[in-house]
């Protein structure tokens, strides 16, 4: 048993500096601060996932954080957890990341490990849609499952890519996603910026039947990318950081979206396991280890820079306007 507080704070301003406090549950006064209006900075951590009680994860995590203190928020790209159903996996998460996400945002992204019941099922994720409150995005069925939300010069449009196991038990999900997304994506920022779970291009598995370059998200997904004029898609999924290179139309194309897949942030990894896939423009250093991202964005630019637990930088792309 745990309990779940849920307040909704409404007029803060853009570079703020504030502080709250929960009486009862956290006696002393809590500082966070609001993401400037013209810059911000974002740390994207991929699957942490885990089965050492999340200490890879805890030591990757606040490592960032305290090379990166500014950080406007975090974004989590999905199977946060090896099993939404086992609550013991979330008591070593949120104990992981306590005294970090006390102060800085989180944008969490709905991986398909998220959902898996006892017997590593699908089945509806509860704890998960219970431990975080994003912005709703109207939907009567599908709220928390996808969302919008802007910091700084960037639009963040989080995708649900989990639609074919969902299907099973309520169908609808991505008829209703690609409706919102469409309008979602409709902004004066200067940046589009999609975070998701499972990767686009797709990967082969050495020793098993080829499955195509891109993934059924990938199919459904792309046309609709390429219509909004997206910049940056980062996924994960795959546990491998690879930067795909810009896409358009199924096709190498310098107008289309910068593709990365994100990498792996907890204990479980698949070295050696993927076949490079012709859209791989870099694959991290094998055997990979865990890392993280840091992304920077001003009216101009957008920096995305994958780093090692330690802070080395192993890839960067940049990205830049008018």
């Amino acid at each position: 048993l745990f309990h779940l507080n849920e307040v909704r704070l409404e007029g803060l301003l853009p570079g703020g500096s504030y502080a709250y406090r929960i009486p009862g549950v956290l006696g002393d006064w809590t500082p966070f601060r609001t993401a400037e209006r013209g810059s911000t900075t974002a740390l994207l951590f991929p699957d942490s996932q885990s089965t050492d009680h999340y200490e890879t994860w805890r030591k990757l995590y606040r490592g960032a954080l305290e090379r990166e203190p500014q950080a406007d928020f975090t974004a989590h790209m999905g199977d946060l957890v090896d099993c939404g159903a086992w609550l013991e996996h979330w008591y070593d998460w949120f104990a992981a990341v306590k005294g970090g996400i006390d102060r800085v945002p989180v944008a969490p992204v709905m991986g398909n490990h998220d959902t898996y019941d006892e017997k590593a099922r699908i089945g509806m994720p509860e704890n998960y849609l219970a431990a975080f409150a994003p912005p709703t995005n109207g939907s009567a069925l599908w709220d928390r499952w996808y969302y919008a939300f802007d910091s700084g010069p960037v639009r963040f449009l989080v995708v649900n890519t989990e639609w074919p196991e969902s299907d099973s038990f309520r169908p609808g999900l991505l008829p209703e996603m690609k409706r919102w997304f469409r309008e979602a994506s409709k902004t004066a920022q200067p940046w589009k910026v999609v975070l998701m779970h499972r990767s686009a291009v797709a990967n082969n598995i050495r020793g098993r039947k080829p499955r195509g370059l891109f993934s059924e998200a990938g199919r459904e997904l792309m046309p609709l990318f390429d219509e909004a004029g997206v910049d940056l898609v980062v996924t994960a999924h795959l546990h491998t950081y690879r930067r795909r290179g810009r896409i358009r139309a199924f096709r190498r194309d310098a107008s289309g979206p910068l593709y990365v897949v994100s990498g792996v942030a907890g204990n479980i990894r698949y070295n050696d396991f993927w076949i490079d896939s012709p859209f791989d423009e870099f694959v991290a250093p094998q055997p990979e280890t865990d890392n993280y991202l840091v992304l920077r964005a001003d009216a101009s630019s957008l920096e995305l820079s994958s780093r090692l637990p330690d802070g080395r930088q192993i890839d960067r792309s940049v990205l830049r306007k008018a």
